[in-house]
Formats: C-alpha cells, sequence, structure tokens
C-alpha cells in the first residue's frame, strides 16, 4: 500500500511544480534583452510620424521615440512595417513584440491587447477639397459625399458614427488615402489631425476643416498576458522618463514644430 501512496504523491508533487512552471510563464523584457533586440511593429506610411526617408531607412516622430527607447532598455531596435491592419494580429501571434505606431487607446481594443500610457494627445480631423463647399466636418454629412479614411482605424468608426449620411471609402495606407484625395475620388479625408494638416498643405485645392471629431490619444500596444506586464510597467516609466528630462519634448519640436508643453493629467 505504501508505494502506490508514494507514487501517487511524487505525481501530484510533479503537477503543482508543471503548473507553478506554467503559471510563472517567461519576461518579455528579460527575453528581449537575452535576444539583445526588440521588435516594433508600425507603418511607414505616415510622415511625420512614420516612414522611409531618401535612403529608405524608417525615419519619423515615432522612429526616434522607438530609437530612443532602444537605447535605455540597450538593445537594437528592429522596425516591422505593415499594413495597419495586421498590426494587431502581428502582436497577439508574436511576429512583433509591441506596435509602436499611432495607435489610439481605445475601449474596443482594450478587449484585445494591452496599451501602456499614452505618449501623444491628438485627434479625429477632417480635410476636403474646395469643391465640396465645406467649412466644418459637420458639413461632410451629406449623401453623396465621399469620405475616405484607414480601415479598422479610429477615423473610419468616426465617420460612421458622426458622418452616417457620407459615404465611407476605406484604405489600407495613409499614402492610398491621400492619392485618392489628390485625384478626387472622394471629397474629404479623415486622420489624425496632423496627418490631415499635412493632407490640407501639400495637396492644392485642399483645406482643413474647422473641428475636432473625436479627442484622441496615442499609446503603445502589448499582448495581454502575464509576460508583457513588466513591460507595459516598463513603457509607463519610459514615457514618464523622457517627458520630464526633456529628450521627448526634443523629438516632439523637431518633427511636430511647436513646443512640447507637458500636462500633469497626461505625464504617466
Amino acid at each position: 500500500m505504501r508505494r502506490p501512496s508514494l507514487l501517487v504523491a511524487l505525481t501530484l508533487a510533479l503537477l503543482v511544480i508543471a503548473a507553478s512552471s506554467a503559471m510563472a510563464g517567461s519576461d518579455l523584457i528579460e527575453d528581449i534583452k537575452n535576444k539583445g533586440e526588440i521588435v516594433i511593429g508600425t507603418t511607414l506610411a505616415a510622415p511625420p510620424f512614420a516612414f522611409k526617408d531618401e535612403n529608405g531607412k524608417p525615419a519619423g516622430f515615432e522612429i526616434d521615440l522607438m530609437n530612443k527607447l532602444g537605447e535605455y532598455m540597450g538593445v537594437k531596435v528592429k522596425v516591422e512595417d505593415m499594413a495597419w491592419a495586421g498590426l494587431i494580429p502581428a502582436l497577439l501571434s508574436k511576429r512583433i513584440d509591441i506596435i509602436g505606431s499611432r495607435m489610439s487607446a481605445t475601449l474596443e481594443r482594450a478587449t484585445k491587447i494591452t496599451f501602456a500610457h499614452p505618449w501623444l494627445l491628438t485627434g479625429t480631423f477632417a480635410c476636403a477639397t474646395e469643391k465640396s463647399g465645406a467649412k466644418t466636418w459637420e458639413d461632410l454629412n451629406k449623401e453623396g459625399v465621399k469620405v475616405a479614411a484607414i480601415a479598422g482605424a479610429l477615423g473610419a468608426k468616426v465617420v460612421e458614427t458622426k458622418l452616417p449620411k457620407a459615404e465611407l471609402v476605406t484604405f489600407e495606407l495613409d499614402g492610398d488615402q491621400r492619392k485618392a484625395l489628390a485625384d478626387g475620388r472622394v471629397d474629404a479625408a479623415v486622420n489624425d489631425e496632423l496627418i490631415v494638416q499635412e493632407f490640407a498643405a501639400k495637396i492644392d485645392g485642399v483645406k482643413m476643416l474647422d473641428g475636432n471629431m473625436q479627442p484622441d490619444v496615442y499609446a503603445y500596444a502589448l499582448r495581454p498576458d502575464v509576460d508583457s506586464m513588466h513591460l507595459k510597467e516598463w513603457l509607463d516609466l519610459y514615457f514618464a522618463t523622457i517627458m520630464r528630462t526633456g529628450e521627448y519634448g526634443a523629438i516632439y519640436e523637431k518633427w511636430l514644430g511647436k513646443p512640447f508643453k507637458p500636462s500633469f493629467d497626461f505625464l504617466p
């Protein structure tokens, strides 16, 4: 009778050890530091945030923040360029470690992924052709008006909810949206504030419309697992640190052309 009891006890002990190991998981920061590289996903088609320079290398506001992150963590940064709709699937399938793009932190997305503290306060704005006659974004809410937005982005959702009479036309990349507007295939475009400002400044016959359609914040995104929690806390502290040291402000002014004005409500 003793041998079966001993065998049962040993089996239970091994099961407890295995379960504890499984629950403990691994630390994503430790994994990143061990391989000496962090893989960050974004879309290189939206200057001044993220684009390819004349040499074909990643550049922009987002890229400088990523490179600064690599300096603080002591690892190389690998930028994975992909379509906007592919970012979250790539994160969840572990093709990338985090999303470092200008992703809006929404409750809907937070059911699938985890967000670090926001790194930029912004909003959803619209621009339109002079021919449209629109002065404010509300003027776009008419039948026959075609409004371009990025598939899967907050702007598309805003158009659906706030411009229900207009026709929503979606694109995978900001560059495709811009070309459609320049070619006259759409009457207006809805996107992040700075993207829309660039459209209005560089496309003849296109102007910025009055009004912020919806205030917004950008945040890095992580997988909602135990392995990523340490990295989330690290990212919160990273952004708090560079905002307080002035490093964030220097990057902000370099790409956005205006001084960064910190808010204690915004700081992590």
